[in-house]
């Protein structure tokens, strides 16, 4: 196998990158070397099997425990199995929500593309998880747009909505707090 694998049969000549991320190929097209590709599935299994290990135990330790895991959710151009060793369909078993950190929010380019997370929001709803957005638009039209396009793609989770007034971690995520909380009733 590692013959055709990597066109050689000596395994212990194959190795993980040394000087990654250094060298490592783009992280918008991916690895397409045999020696990459296998890094970048070992880096994913791994991630995945120690996640799965700690919800084990804390839902040993306590079943109601809600499991969240924050890779900053691939966004569309980004390859997160490469740049982080992470899968979130692998992951996604194992959680309960994951953390989309991206600047991603549903809006319509001057070029006419539509910029939206369905693809992120389709991945987490096919291993039963939910993906937590940030909901901290400044103006009111696109923060309702980002409200009703993570309730109507994201199994009715609309993801974080800012902090109550009175812990105010940053005002940028309280943001027309008013509008989110009537938007969740």
């Amino acid at each position: 196998m590692a013959k055709r694998r990597f066109g050689h049969p000596f395994l212990e000549k194959v190795v993980p990158p040394a000087n990654y991320p250094l060298d490592s190929p783009p992280y918008d097209s991916g690895p397409i070397q045999p020696h990459w590709c296998e890094w970048v599935a070992f880096r994913c299994t791994w991630t995945s099997r120690i996640l799965a290990e700690v919800s084990a135990l804390a839902r040993e330790l306590n079943p109601e425990v809600v499991i969240e895991f924050n890779n900053a959710f691939p966004a569309v151009r980004e390859n997160a199995a490469l740049l982080m060793g992470t899968d979130p369909t692998g992951m996604g078993y194992y959680t309960d929500a994951c953390w989309a950190e991206d600047a991603y929010g549903p809006f319509f380019r001057n070029d006419g593309l539509l910029i939206q997370r369905v693809r992120q929001f389709k991945m987490c709803r096919s291993v039963g998880t939910s993906a937590l957005t940030y909901m901290h638009e400044q103006e009111e039209r696109p923060l309702r747009q980002n409200l009703a396009h993570a309730a109507a793609f994201n199994g009715g989770v609309i993801g974080c909505i800012g902090f109550p007034p009175r812990m105010n971690f940053s005002n940028r995520y309280n943001v027309h707090f008013r509008v989110k909380c009537d938007f969740m009733r």
